[in-house]
């Protein structure tokens, strides 16, 4: 019988051969042989590459547990829950990076999966460390872009210098980097040379851009040239919003008729943009009749919300501005009310609201909250704040926040609830508002990681005001620990002005830094206790122990309480404190030994 060894060696040459079948049944069979690590991560990948990513995501795991140190396995595991769709991507990529760092392949799997979330600033650190390290062209590039998107022109311009292989030819990309970097003329004139060598449009249409910045009489002739000699849909935008800037709304709205065409295209954008230029022009029964039309069809439709979202508010101030009150009602509730859309509901809302009906707005907002509790929802805690209804406003959010899922989701009841004065009139929503996004911190972008350093911010202030001077240095080091890099509403400044009034007003300054070992050694002892009513025996024992000991295993908790139901329990236990408005219980990720629990005192 061939041995062990040699048939290990068959299965990696059948799935360098693209066997992945036969690769698989032969890992399987070594495995009811012999647990050995490697051929179980090789039966894992081929589980991948055949598309199984249930299977596979469920070996990588079990493989992650066995193997908690290998940056491959965790490397891997992110590649399957990319291709899922699943937001834990990011931080399976992120281990993998920090067990170790020349895993280039998981670096740039991190650096793509945070640019495609559109956090670049998050990615920059990948980005430049993977460029500098691989030298390849798409690294550099990939560099290059993202500098552009953070607002460091200059330094994406000097990329240039350091990696040779970028200058080769000037690119799209160089030019953006001028223009990132101020050098409008050198912009303007590369582009206009590479598009005479070239005939590349895209070359014409930044040279064009740059050209309105300095030159617009100039700039206006090239582009009516230009759409004369070729129908260009990006050029032609960029002409439509240069003749609205310069009022000449008769040619836009030609142009923009041009675009469409006979057939009339289904460009919402271009629709709701001709609207607005026959408003411009006087001519209001056309605009009207337009605008109808536009968001009729929308309504019902699927995956117009965006449009809805942009038409309705423009509509709403065109009935305003040009028909009486009166008129106005009966025209916007006959073209937005019949839609069950919960869009198309809380704009009803805005509309009463900006008529002074306040009643019948809240009908309205309560409709939108009903049909649609994340988006509908948002829309009527932040109509309940503008009337400072703090205790509604508050139940609505907890509502929203104990029943979201997505990490992306968290982040956008975030970005509503730091940027106005919720956070500060609902205390319940801050501590739960911080709960729910620690649980997820390792897959938050540097917009969640920043509005959760504001919630941080505004617990330690609260907590001055109250006396509580342990717990205020313990929010603002740990704001301080998470604070992203190139943060835009939050320095760390912040945090420092605010731990100098902490440690001016406290008659006995304790410190909180326990062994000195970080963040994980905070003291907590002085924060606010937390009571839950309606607790299980066995979930008092759990929390008690949790307060005690401050982290736990699933594994030490089974110990503790003699049955392996202990993720019910803790589901359980979490639950009955949401409902209470505290979070004291949060998870921690997983290890060899189960899920991680930690006591937050929230």
């Amino acid at each position: 019988m061939t041995g062990f060894s040699e048939r290990k060696r068959s299965a990696f040459q059948l799935f360098e051969e693209g066997k992945y079948e036969e690769s698989y049944a032969m890992c399987m069979d070594l495995l009811g042989e012999k647990q050995e690590p490697q051929v179980g991560v090789l039966a894992a990948t081929d589980l991948f590459k055949l598309g199984r990513l249930e299977e596979a995501e469920l070996h990588f795991r079990d493989l992650a547990r066995t193997m908690p140190e290998s940056s491959h396995v965790h490397g891997f595991l992110g590649k399957v829950l990319k291709e899922k769709g699943d937001d834990g991507a990011v931080a399976e990529f992120s281990t993998a990076v920090h067990l170790d760092p020349d895993n280039l392949d998981a670096l740039r799997n991190y650096a793509t999966c945070l640019a495609d979330m559109g956090d670049y600033r998050r990615s920059l650190p990948a980005r430049r460390h993977l460029a500098e390290r691989s030298r390849r062209e798409d690294d550099c590039r990939d560099l290059v872009a993202t500098l552009i998107a953070v607002g460091e022109g200059r330094n994406a311009l000097d990329q240039y210098e350091k990696f040779p292989s970028l200058k080769a030819n000037v690119d799209p990309l160089f030019i953006d980097a001028l223009i990132a970097a101020g050098e409008f003329t050198k912009a303007g004139d590369a582009a206009s040379a590479e598009f005479e060598r070239s005939k590349n449009r895209e070359f014409l249409k930044k040279y064009l851009a740059v050209l309105s910045r300095s030159n617009v009489t100039m700039a206006l002739s090239g582009y009516q040239d230009a759409c004369m000699m070729e129908t260009d849909p990006g050029i032609a935008r960029d002409y439509i919003d240069l003749l609205i800037s310069v009022r000449d709304y008769g040619e836009a709205l030609r142009i923009c008729r041009a675009m469409s065409g006979d057939t009339r295209d289904t460009d919402d954008e271009l629709h709701l943009t001709e609207c607005r230029l026959l408003a411009y022009l006087g001519m209001i029964r056309e605009a009207k009749s337009a605008y109808e039309k536009l968001i009729s069809a929308g309504i019902g439709s699927t995956g117009t919300d965006a449009l809805l979202r942009d038409a309705i508010p423009f509509f709403r101030e065109f009935l305003l501005t040009y028909y009486p009150k009166n008129e106005t009602v009966e025209t916007f509730t006959s073209v937005i009310s019949p839609g069950a859309n919960p869009v198309c509901l809380y704009e009803t809302g805005h509309l009463y609201e900006q008529l002074g009906d306040v009643s019948e707005a809240r009908g309205w907002f309560y409709r939108a909250y009903r049909s649609d509790f994340l988006s509908g929802g948002l829309e009527y805690a932040k109509f309940l704040a503008r009337h400072k209804e703090w205790r509604e406003c508050e139940k609505v959010l907890l509502y929203i926040l104990s029943n979201i899922k997505r990490t992306q989701d968290m982040i956008r009841v975030a970005q509503v609830t730091t940027g106005n004065t919720m956070i500060h009139s609902t205390p319940r929503l801050l501590h739960h508002l911080i709960g729910r996004l620690e649980e997820r911190r390792d897959e938050l972008t540097a917009d969640g990681l920043e509005f959760l350093a504001v919630a941080y911010l505004v617990a330690g202030t609260n907590a001055i005001g109250e006396g509580n001077h342990s717990a205020c240095k313990r929010y603002c080091l740990l704001g301080l620990d998470i604070l992203p890099a190139l943060s835009t509403c939050i320095a760390t400044a912040d945090f420092v002005d605010i731990l100098r009034r902490c440690k001016e007003r406290a008659i006995v300054d304790l410190p909180v830094m326990g062994d000195g070992h970080g963040v994980e050694s905070i003291s907590t002892r002085e924060a606010p206790e937390v009571r839950i009513s309606g607790l299980e025996p066995q979930e008092e024992k759990v929390l008690e122990f949790l307060k005690l000991h401050r982290r736990a295993s699933e594994a030490e908790l089974r110990k503790l309480l003699g049955t392996r139901r202990v993720a019910g329990i803790m589901n359980r236990l979490v639950a009955k404190s949401v409902a209470q408005g505290v979070r004291p219980v949060a998870k921690r990720g997983s290890g060899e030994q189960g899920e991680i629990y930690e006591y937050t005192g929230t």
